[in-house]
């Protein structure tokens, strides 16, 4: 049984200077309601869990390289040079995670700041969460949900709320 925790983008999304103990969260189990409370009610109902953490698309930023030209799967390392001249931060200040190559040979990567991340996975663990995998919300939804339009500097997501998110991780 899997045991679910999002972080939502109102409360999680702004800066790393969240108040842990007033921020909602939703979370549930795969045969349980989905709840909203605090961290700590969280924290109390996944004692002995390991816990699948969703965090807001707003924590992150999400780039494609260029077709890779080897057939060999690339390191971290190069694919993170592939891409430094759109980052906006020094290589060793990001987090960097790889998803899987696409048809035209091209990997996307979720880029979010390190220090930020590891502090909110330590305190996580401190609420005495164990967070097996992290996985960022605008992944879980079907293509056909997954729409991001460019607004100026920013991208805006499209959906019909957290409600469906979290139907389609249920179905």
């Amino acid at each position: 049984m899997n045991s679910w925790l999002y972080l939502s983008a109102e409360d999680f999304a702004r800066s790393d200077a969240t108040d842990l103990a007033r921020a909602c969260v939703h979370f549930w189990q795969d045969d349980t309601a989905v709840c909203r409370g605090l961290l700590e009610e969280a924290a109390a109902a996944f004692q002995h869990s390991a816990v699948q953490l969703i965090v807001p698309m707003e924590m992150c930023s999400w780039l494609l390289t260029e077709p890779w030209p080897n057939k060999r799967r690339p390191g971290l390392q190069a694919l993170a040079f592939a891409v430094e001249e759109q980052l906006a931060d020094d290589l060793d200040a990001l987090h960097i995670a790889v998803g899987p190559m696409d048809a035209q040979r091209r990997y996307p990567l979720w880029v979010t700041h390190k220090q930020r991340f590891t502090t909110l996975l330590n305190q996580l663990q401190a609420l005495g969460l164990h967070i097996a995998c992290v996985r960022v919300d605008a992944d879980m939804l079907p293509r056909v949900q997954r729409v991001v339009m460019a607004a100026g500097s920013s991208a805006v997501r499209l959906i019909s709320g957290w409600r469906s998110l979290i139907t389609t991780l249920r179905l």
